[in-house]
């Protein structure tokens, strides 16, 4: 690697009152930019290019289990949205909240936190509203293409302003102001719209591998006439001494019938498997890397690995942009071997969020996360996969088992008690190739979405 040698003169670092050498690089790059007649450099607050921006509303909600989607900061992934978080807003509250309810085609962006992921609103999204950690920008079609303008803030040069001009190391947080002073760069519409394009296929690409996934659900739950059972919830139910003593779990969940109505049914009525059942998957951890193996997305080098946690899984996809990357030897150091078509389940925190691997990428992944294999030709990881997304047999064995440990929920090793019903060859191959078409959708999105940030990166370069 060479070594790059920058001067600065000092009346230039004693009006800035500061000495990081990558705001002098990237406010020269910006500079050369404004003096190059042939890229057209404004600034996003330029008169004409923003209709509106606002947030969300700044008092505490109440949420329920249904209703109106509610989004926060954390929901907006570079190009997405997480849909299933499962945070929703009463449909009054909503009409309550006209400022910050979605339109179509408004850009998200993220003001705190996780700063600078921006998606658009796809044409077609449910009616949703936002927090205050994110802003809703409208712009004018007619002088920029919001696609466009979606892709163009998800670049690094854009993340470089955010991190090196506007917030530094003291408040990390983009105001309005700061906001409309970022700079773009405005190509020509055929340009914008080639982006567009690109964009809106990845969109639709997502919504067909979600309704793919949401058919298949369904013919599971007709399999195994999940309709036919009685389900009750049940406030106030007795544990006796003896089925205490039997156990070596003391929480009121695991003993609720609401779960054990349901999971009996499944045994009494179906063959099934026990997830950590001898012969038919390896279950690993991830690790832990500690924070300063870290390399942020600024940082990192075209060999770096994405560092896959928690909060990476969204929509059964991995986030193939996070916040943090490591040195490629540090998966030789664990020797984690996560694999095309391994799946990823997260065991803590927010618990139950799934992906099957379908880049070839490497990553490594965080100990939060555990890794499942498939060792049973037969039934195959995306039948695994399957039938843990379904409420009745997922969430409903994840609710049962989940302690807090410390201020964390977690499953800690009982991932591997779970049990799923296994149906007749012939329904496993069905669902199974169902599950693999919607993940080749998957990795054709992730496809587009590269292309469009090279095509960005061509522009800027």
């Amino acid at each position: 690697m060479g070594l790059n040698i920058r001067t600065t003169d000092f009346f230039e670092i004693n009006k800035a009152k500061r000495f990081d050498a990558k705001y002098f690089s990237l406010k020269e790059l910006i500079e050369k930019f404004e003096n190059d007649n042939t890229v057209n450099l404004v600034s996003l607050g330029k008169e004409g290019l923003i209709l509106e921006i606002t947030d969300g509303e700044h008092n505490g909600q109440e949420f329920f289990n249904d209703g109106i989607l509610f989004i926060k900061n954390s929901s907006i992934k570079d190009f997405g949205i997480s849909v299933f978080d499962g945070f929703y807003v009463s449909k009054e509250k909503h009409e309550m909240m006209k400022r910050s309810a979605l339109q179509e085609e408004d850009i998200l962006f993220t003001t705190i936190g996780h700063l600078g992921s921006a998606a658009i609103v796809p044409q077609g999204f449910e009616a949703a509203n936002i927090n205050q950690n994110l802003v809703r920008i409208k712009v004018n079609k007619d002088n920029i293409n919001p696609y466009y303008l979606t892709a163009f803030l998800n670049s690094t040069f854009v993340r470089e302003q955010i991190n090196y001009l506007f917030t530094g190391n003291i408040q990390s947080i983009l105001t309005y102001p700061k906001i409309k002073s970022i700079k773009i760069i405005l190509p020509q519409k055929e340009i914008q719209e080639e982006v567009e394009k690109k964009y809106k296929k990845a969109i639709e690409l997502e919504r067909e591998a979600l309704l793919i996934i949401k058919n298949t659900q369904e013919y599971i739950k007709e399999c195994l006439k999940i309709d036919d059972i009685i389900h009750k919830k049940m406030k106030d139910f007795s544990v006796s001494k003896n089925d205490l003593s039997k156990k070596t779990v003391w929480l009121p969940s695991y003993y609720n019938p609401k779960y054990d109505i349901i999971l009996n049914y499944f045994k009494d009525n179906f063959k099934y498997k026990r997830l950590g059942e001898k012969g038919f998957l390896n279950i690993n951890s991830g690790d832990e890397v500690g924070s300063d193996a870290y390399i942020n997305y600024l940082e990192k080098s075209e060999n770096d690995l994405p560092f896959i946690r928690t909060s990476d899984l969204y929509n059964y996809q991995l986030d193939m942009c996070p916040d943090n990357y490591v040195d490629a030897l540090v998966l030789d150091e664990l020797k984690q071997n996560v694999e095309m078509g391994d799946l990823l389940y997260t065991n803590d925190g927010k618990i139950g969020e799934m992906a099957i691997v379908n880049n070839p990428s490497k990553v490594v992944v965080q100990s939060h996360v555990k890794i499942l294999k498939s060792l049973d030709k037969k039934i195959p990881i995306e039948y695994v996969f399957a039938m843990l997304s379904i409420e009745e047999i997922g969430k409903y064995q994840a609710e049962k088992n989940t302690v807090i440990q410390s201020t964390i929920p977690t499953l800690a090793n009982r991932l591997k008690d779970f049990i799923i019903p296994i149906l007749e060859q012939e329904n496993i191959n069905k669902i199974v190739n169902s599950i693999k078409k919607a993940n080749k959708k998957f990795y054709e999105k992730v496809s587009l979405i590269k292309s469009i940030q090279d095509d960005i990166n061509s522009i800027i370069r």
